[in-house]
């Protein structure tokens, strides 16, 4: 499941912006909100059409990586709305990346949005102005947090087409130059779909490959031991024929021959065995890439299939919202123990979807369901305050596995802090290889071990 950015963005900077937006342009607090819910689909519309190649998502990239961008707007919109300087140096900004985005359809959006919302033609323009900078900084934050690249964040804006659904004006969005707000929004969605099924096979084809050079590798130096060994062997034969004229020393001299022809085997077999060792190890990387993309594969295949309903529960969360997440796991835990009054305190329950890569606090990619999911049921339960505990193996030094697992935690903190929780309410502490849940003698033990879990504290 896709990041959710429009509610995101309706969450955290929408309010201000209508609130604020009526103030300052002197329109009906109605008017102005229909205008902001109009404006916030649009500019993801138009983000996502730029985003929609590899070129328009790098030059996304590099706008949201330059200073024209303050990723600490979206943290405190109220503070930039408030009116004086702060709004002024936010309409230029936002008057800069107007023109950068859209150009010279900037008059006729600000019309569509009038049109659709009741609002001036210039209350339009100056609620746009205001939009831009901070929608583009809450994108910034997000990139920054998730660590995407251009790839991720074209496979980011790709995966809005379903949350834009009946939300984007089509009056706006043909005024934007994106055409039909319906056929542009299938376009996109069969878009990501190509782009998802793309991905899963190059990381088949790409693993095939990997193991296929590591076969290459080990048949090279199986046979260079081998051409080596008759090489000596012939040596010592031809050797052992000169000598035919004396018996004795002959004799002799066949017998030292086949013990030096051994030891030059044996040497030449152990330096392939540990040439083909160093070159797997110097492979390590690739073929850990190759792993991962493999076991990516896998999971989208599984998402795909608890999506169509295997195991699926639908769960209904306070002011309205739901969430369909695996009978029995993780989410439908934390719900239970949510939807519960005496549940707070009673129990931990580890992440069962989210992973990082190896050695590392930065997440993968696919953790955002699991994420998206629980910052929406944190969000349904705004009184609820949960502790984040990252946990490791028993491997290497316990000072790294306790910062590595401090490291963890706070980047699960971050995310959901991300995505619309409150930073108060959370919690992150890392406690290395304290508490393993199974034996550390086992790979299978080692895995359970290498956890986040969350605790709801106070509900």
């Amino acid at each position: 499941m896709a990041f959710n950015l429009l509610e995101a963005l309706s969450n955290t900077v929408g309010t201000q912006l209508s609130n604020q937006g009526s103030r300052m342009f002197d329109e009906s607090a109605g008017n102005t909100q229909s205008a902001v819910g109009t404006i916030l689909p649009a500019l993801l519309g138009g983000l996502m059409k730029k985003g929609a190649s590899a070129e328009g998502a790098s030059g996304l990239m590099n706008l949201l990586s330059g200073p024209s961008v303050d990723a600490g707007l979206a943290s405190n919109p109220g503070n930039a709305l408030s009116g004086g300087a702060n709004s002024n140096a936010l309409l230029s900004s936002g008057s800069n990346l107007l023109k950068s985005l859209f150009g010279d359809k900037t008059g006729a959006i600000g019309d569509a949005v009038s049109s659709a919302s009741g609002v001036k033609p210039s209350s339009a323009i100056g609620l746009l102005t205001l939009a831009v900078p901070m929608v583009l900084s809450f994108l910034k934050k997000y990139v920054t947090q998730n660590s995407l690249n251009a790839s991720g964040l074209m496979s980011l804006l790709a995966g809005q087409s379903g949350f834009l659904q009946g939300k984007l004006d089509n009056r706006v969005s043909q005024a934007m130059g994106l055409g039909d707000a319906p056929g542009f929004l299938s376009n996109m969605s069969n878009m990501a779909s190509k782009t998802a099924g793309a991905g899963a096979a190059g990381a088949g084809e790409f693993a095939d490959k990997a193991g296929g050079t590591a076969s290459d590798a080990a048949r090279a130096t199986t046979d260079a031991g081998k051409s080596t060994g008759r090489e000596a062997m012939g040596f010592a034969t031809q050797t052992a024929n000169r000598a035919h004229g004396n018996p004795r020393w002959g004799r002799a001299l066949q017998w030292l021959l086949a013990l030096i022809v051994l030891i030059i085997l044996f040497s030449v077999f152990r330096s392939c065995s540990h040439h083909a060792v160093n070159r797997h190890e110097g492979g390590g990387a690739m073929m850990e890439r190759s792993q991962q993309a493999s076991q990516s594969a896998a999971q989208q295949g599984n998402q795909a299939m608890q999506s169509a309903g295997a195991g699926m529960k639908s769960l209904s969360l306070p002011g309205g919202a739901t969430v369909n997440a695996p009978s029995g796991g993780f989410i439908e835990k934390i719900y239970t123990t949510l939807s519960n009054p005496a549940g707070a305190g009673s129990a931990s329950y580890a992440l069962d979807a989210v992973t990082f890569e190896p050695g590392s606090a930065t997440l993968v990619e696919n953790s955002n369901q699991q994420l998206d999911d629980l910052a929406t049921v944190l969000r349904a339960y705004p009184g609820a305050v949960v502790t984040i505990s990252g946990y490791t193996d028993n491997t290497g030094d316990e000072q790294a596995n306790r910062t590595l697992s401090q490291q963890r935690a706070e980047a699960v903190r971050d995310s959901l802090v991300g995505k619309g929780v409150a930073q108060d309410r959370i919690s992150a502490t890392g406690h290395g290889s304290e508490q393993p849940v199974a034996d550390n003698g086992s790979d299978e033990g080692r895995t359970q071990n290498r956890r986040v879990e969350v605790t709801v504290t106070r509900q």
